[in-house]
């Protein structure tokens, strides 16, 4: 993975999460999220259409360990959305969609370890103005949680973008 070649985010709004398949869990002021197919979608702000996708999803290695992987795409695929044109530019995505208030990011962080000359990214944290989303891979899902705390490292900290 290679995120020089990804759009900076920092500074922009992590407009909304969306997924497929969703299952929620609360534990007291904090909420843990499963996901299907997941979706971010990321906004320059929310007076413009200046928008784009990250798609997250789990895969497995050889060894058999578990993967985050992260694409960065126009499209929201492979969840399902039309466009409605009267309404706005953006695509009208069908699936689940989680909105956070203060949603302008300021840092994001991936974690993993090293496989030898490899690094197996398994955890990836969006410091926003008030909250911590930490996705996380968990065998085939990816997990999430929303929080008010900055939650503990996961592993080695491969990459940061964060606003200067």
């Amino acid at each position: 993975m290679e995120w020089k070649s990804f759009k900076p985010v920092q500074g922009y709004c992590l407009a909304g999460i969306w997924s497929n398949q969703l299952v929620v869990n609360q534990r007291g002021n904090e909420w843990d999220y499963s996901f299907g197919d997941l979706i971010l979608n990321i906004k320059k702000d929310f007076k413009t259409d200046e928008s784009w996708y990250w798609r997250l999803f789990g895969s497995e290695n050889e060894e058999g360990d578990d993967l985050l992987i992260i694409e960065e795409q126009e499209t929201p695929e492979p969840l399902e959305y039309f466009y409605e044109p009267e309404l706005s530019k953006q695509p009208m995505i069908i699936g689940s969609k989680i909105s956070l208030d203060h949603s302008l990011i300021k840092k994001v962080s991936g974690y993993g370890f090293k496989d030898g000359d490899y690094e197996i990214l398994t955890t990836l944290i969006f410091a926003l103005e008030k909250l911590y989303v930490t996705f996380k891979i968990s065998g085939p899902i990816v997990t999430a949680n929303i929080s008010e705390t900055e939650i503990e490292k996961f592993g080695d900290l491969f990459f940061l973008l964060e606003l200067p």
